[in-house]
C-alpha cells in the first residue's frame, strides 16, 4: 500500500470558507494534472488571469489519498464523497466480470443509454452521496448544479446523482454528449452548440506555443530545435482547446439559467486538464506543459472575468482542485537509475491456475486476475468439495513469491486488515488481493497500464478562492483531513 497521513475529500471546498456571507456560485474545476509544485513553478511568470488569481489570492491545502491511487476515477470520486473505495464502491477506472473476462467502465449502467455517446453510464455505482449531492441535500430543487468536463466518468462523478445537467466532450464525435440517467438529457445550449460549429472551429485552430521557445524553462531538445506544434482536432482532449470548450459551455450554461442570480446558490462543476499529448507524466518536462498552464491561465481568467460581470464578484467562489493522472513518468525514474517494471495480473493468474492445477487437477480453479486481485471458480470449487480457504491461502503464498509482489492475502484476511481494506470495492473484489512493491505498475494483457501513478504518495493540490478575497497569506498551505472537512462544510453552509 502507499502510506498516507491524511486523507480528503473535495466536498471541502467548495464553499465559503472564511466569509459569513456564502457566494451565489460555487465553482468547482478538478484539474488533471496540477501538482502544486508546477503552480509555484509557473505562477512567477503568469500575467493576470485566473489561474494566478486563485492559486496567489485564495486559501491553498494539501491533501493526499489513504487509498490506492491510479489515476483513475477512484480519486475522483475519493476525493468527491470523502469516503475511501470500501465506501463509496469505485476502485478502479474500470473492473473485469470474470465469467467472461470483460472490461468494463467503473460507471457503467446498462440501464441507462449515452446520447452523442456510446457509453452507457451513469452515477448508480457510486454508493455514497458525492459533492453536487450534499450541495442539493442543503439548498434543494431550487439550486442549480451543472457538470462540464472532458472525461465522461470523471464529469459524472462531478455531477454526482442528482444534477440538473452532465456534458461531457464525446472522444468521437467531438460533440458534447451526456447519458439518459439526468432526466433533462442535453441541456439545449448545449445541443445549441453541437449544431452550430463552434466546436470544429476552436478544434481547427493549431496550437502553437505562446512565446517564443527559449523563454519557456523546461523545453525540450526537440522543442528548442522545432518548437511544438499540435493539431487540436487530432488531439482534443488534451490541447488548450479542450479547457476552451468547456468554459464556452460553462458560460453559456451560466447565462442560460441565471446561475449565481437565483434566490438559492448554484454551482458549476468542471474538468480540465494541463496535461498535454505526449504528457508522460504530470511534473512540467516540456515547454508544451508549460503552455498548458499559460492556456488555462486565460481560459480560467476569462471565465472568472465574464461571471463575475454578470453576477458580481462578491457572488463568486472558484475551487482548484490538482488531480493526479500519470505521476512520476516511468522514463524519468529510469533516467534516475529507479526503472519503473511491469507486473501482469492475468499472467499471475495463469500461474495460479496452472499451480492449482497440480494440486487438485485439470480444471478451471482460476477464471482471471485484473488489478490487484485473483477470482476463482467458485461453482466448480463447491462442486468438489474443495477448501476455498485453503486454496485461497495456497494462491496468496504462491503470489508472495513473485519478485514484484510485496503481500497477498485471501479476501477475508484483506477485509480485516485496517490499511488494505480501504482500497477493496466488495463487488470488484476476488478471492486473493496483493500489493506490489513501489516499483511496479499494474498492467492488464501487457498493453493496458492501470496504475499510472509511478509514485507513493501523490499530494493533491486545493486551491480556494472568493472574489471578494484579500489575499491573506497567513492562512495558506494546510494539511486537510476529511475530519477538517466535514466541520469546514458544515460551518460554511448554515
Amino acid at each position: 500500500m502507499r502510506p498516507s497521513r491524511i486523507y480528503s475529500s473535495l466536498l471541502t471546498l467548495c464553499l465559503c470558507i472564511c466569509c459569513a456571507a456564502r457566494p451565489s456560485l460555487n465553482i468547482v474545476a478538478v484539474v488533471d494534472g496540477m501538482r502544486a509544485e508546477d503552480v509555484e513553478k509557473v505562477l512567477p511568470y503568469l500575467n493576470k488571469g485566473g489561474l494566478r488569481t486563485v492559486c496567489s489570492e485564495g486559501q491553498s491545502y494539501i491533501s493526499q489519498p489513504r487509498q490506492e491511487v491510479y489515476g483513475g476515477i477512484e480519486t475522483v470520486v475519493s476525493l468527491l464523497s470523502g469516503t475511501a473505495p470500501a465506501d463509496n464502491g469505485i476502485a478502479m477506472n474500470t473492473y473485469m466480470t470474470p465469467a467472461d473476462n470483460s472490461l468494463h467502465l467503473a460507471l457503467e449502467d446498462k440501464s441507462e443509454a449515452g446520447i452523442i455517446s456510446r457509453h452507457q453510464l451513469s452515477p448508480r455505482p457510486i454508493l455514497t452521496p458525492l459533492l453536487a449531492d450534499r450541495f442539493r441535500f442543503r439548498f434543494g430543487k431550487q439550486a442549480g448544479i451543472y457538470a462540464v468536463g472532458l472525461d465522461p466518468q470523471t464529469t459524472i462523478a462531478l455531477a454526482g446523482h442528482s444534477a440538473n445537467g452532465c456534458c461531457w466532450l464525446d472522444e468521437q464525435q467531438h460533440l458534447w454528449a451526456t447519458t439518459t440517467f439526468y432526466k433533462q438529457g442535453l441541456p439545449p445550449v448545449a445541443d445549441e452548440i453541437n449544431l452550430n460549429g463552434s466546436i470544429s472551429q476552436t478544434l481547427a485552430k493549431d496550437w502553437q506555443p505562446r512565446l517564443s521557445i527559449n523563454m519557456y524553462n523546461s523545453p525540450t531538445e526537440q522543442e528548442l530545435q522545432r518548437g511544438f506544434l499540435y493539431s487540436q482536432s487530432v488531439y482534443p482532449l488534451s490541447t488548450p482547446a479542450a479547457n476552451t470548450l468547456v468554459v464556452n459551455l460553462a458560460l453559456a450554461l451560466q447565462r442560460h439559467y441565471h446561475l449565481g442570480k437565483n434566490a438559492d446558490p448554484d454551482m458549476l462543476l468542471l474538468q480540465f486538464t494541463v496535461l498535454p499529448p505526449d504528457a508522460e507524466g504530470d511534473y512540467i518536462s516540456s515547454a508544451a506543459a508549460e503552455d498548458m498552464y499559460l492556456c488555462l491561465n486565460q481560459d480560467l481568467g476569462y471565465l472568472i472575468e465574464q461571471v463575475e460581470r454578470s453576477i458580481g464578484s462578491e457572488n463568486l467562489q472558484v475551487t482548484l482542485i490538482g488531480m493526479p493522472r500519470r505521476g512520476i513518468s516511468p522514463a524519468a525514474l529510469t533516467d534516475m537509475g529507479m526503472p519503473v517494471k511491469q507486473f501482469s495480473t492475468e499472467r499471475a493468474a495463469a500461474l495460479s491456475a496452472a499451480y492449482l492445477m497440480a494440486l487438485y487437477g485439470y480444471e478451471k480453479w482460476v477464471l482471471g486476475g485484473y488489478g490487484n486481485t485473483i477470482y476463482f471458480n467458485r461453482p466448480l470449487i463447491e462442486k468438489n468439495k474443495l477448501s476455498l480457504s485453503t486454496m485461497q491461502e495456497q494462491v496468496a503464498d504462491l503470489l508472495v513469491e513473485f519478485e514484484a509482489v510485496q503481500a497477498a492475502y485471501p479476501l477475508r484476511q484483506a477485509c480485516e486488515d485496517p490499511n488494505l481494506c480501504r482500497s477493496l470495492a466488495k463487488r470488484w473484489a476476488g478471492d486473493v488481493v496483493f500489493t506490489l512493491q513501489k516499483s511496479w505498475q499494474l498492467t492488464y494483457n501487457e498493453q493496458h497500464i492501470i496504475d499510472f501513478v509511478a509514485e507513493p504518495n501523490p499530494a493533491l493540490p486545493v486551491y480556494v478562492w472568493q472574489g471578494n478575497a484579500t489575499g491573506d497569506t497567513e492562512t495558506k498551505t494546510k494539511d486537510i483531513s476529511v475530519y477538517d472537512v466535514q466541520r469546514i462544510i458544515a460551518n460554511t453552509w448554515k
